[in-house]
């Protein structure tokens, strides 16, 4: 019998519970009028062009993943599992939890275990180091409003850190086996290792995934800030380009559905200083999340009218 902290329902009730909690603080404490007046400011052909080019952004995406996996499954293969995962968003914790749904249908197609899971964690650590130079740029950039000290240095020591956490984690992994020999799971974590190193080999695939995920992040931040362009006191493009990267970051925390409500409050928080309108800037916020799931929709549908797991390929077409 699962207990309840293992039980999936669980974990997403709980969740909602968090996005619930959030969504109703935000609302208690925002004027409603102007909340309901900011999200009547877009309508829906803008909604539905904003979904478009949101699907299109994670077509780019799937092939960026699809290259740091070293392209051993059909770039078709690789588009379908990453639809899945967007559908995964609508019950698993935020972006992590797609991640681990793309990686089960990747291994089904290529039937090893460490190297797709090196493949994922690394992709997404990519992601977060383009997300934290995406919010230093923002504070830098001219007009910005709220460059604070402690924020820089967050942001500063992120990036190292996790680029020297990867680089470090061939010879990490090993360690707690070293330690104790008896431990079970051995030969995975080698694996894991071996794989981890690989693409620490790859310096080329690594360069072009990072300036991909610039790429692919910045058109999403560009495109999330769309709804604010047509609401009264939105914030300026330039408070924006590093309260969203940031709050994006932030709601990766398993707590909420999707980052939902958490998102939303991180990024109204950090734009107050600036005199942008709370309201508006969870109108906005709210929007984005109606874009997101509606994209998670679509992924299902994706998933459900393409075929199947297709074989691998038996030699990495890198190599």
């Amino acid at each position: 019998m699962a207990t309840p902290g293992k039980n999936p329902i669980t974990r997403w009730a709980l969740r909602a519970v968090g996005s619930i909690v959030c969504l109703a603080l935000l609302v208690r404490f925002l004027p409603r009028a102007a909340l309901l007046d900011a999200l009547h400011a877009i309508s829906g052909v803008q909604f539905a062009a904003m979904l478009v080019v949101y699907c299109l952004i994670h077509v780019c995406a799937a092939a960026k993943w699809w290259v740091v996996l070293g392209r051993r499954i059909p770039f078709r293969m690789a588009v379908r599992t990453h639809y899945a995962g967007l559908a995964a968003n609508l019950i698993l914790p935020g972006a992590t939890g797609g991640d681990a749904v793309r990686a089960v249908l990747a291994h089904a197609s290529l039937k090893d275990g460490p190297r797709v899971t090196a493949a994922a964690m690394a992709d997404r650590l990519i992601d977060v180091v383009s997300l934290a130079t995406l919010t230093l740029a923002g504070i830098v950039l001219p007009g910005h409003h709220v460059a604070t000290r402690d924020i820089v240095l967050v942001v500063v020591l992120l990036i190292p850190a996790v680029a020297i956490g990867v680089a470090t984690l061939p010879k990490t992994i090993p360690l707690p086996w070293k330690l104790f020999p008896k431990l079970p799971a051995k030969a995975l974590g080698l694996k894991l290792a071996e794989a981890f190193g690989e693409l620490g080999r790859r310096k080329g695939m690594l360069v072009f995934a990072f300036a991909a995920s610039l790429s692919i992040q910045l058109s999403l931040m560009a495109l999330s800030y769309i709804p604010a362009m047509f609401m009264a006191g939105h914030p300026t493009f330039s408070d924006w380009s590093y309260a969203w990267p940031l709050s994006k970051i932030i709601s990766f925390l398993p707590i909420s559905i999707n980052g939902l409500g958490v998102r939303e409050g991180a990024m109204a928080a950090m734009l107050a200083p600036t005199g942008a309108s709370a309201a508006t800037v969870v109108a906005s916020g709210l929007v984005w999340q109606g874009i997101m799931f509606a994209g998670s929709g679509v992924g299902a549908l994706v998933y459900l009218l393409t075929p199947g797991p297709q074989r691998a390929f038996v030699k990495d077409p890198a190599e």
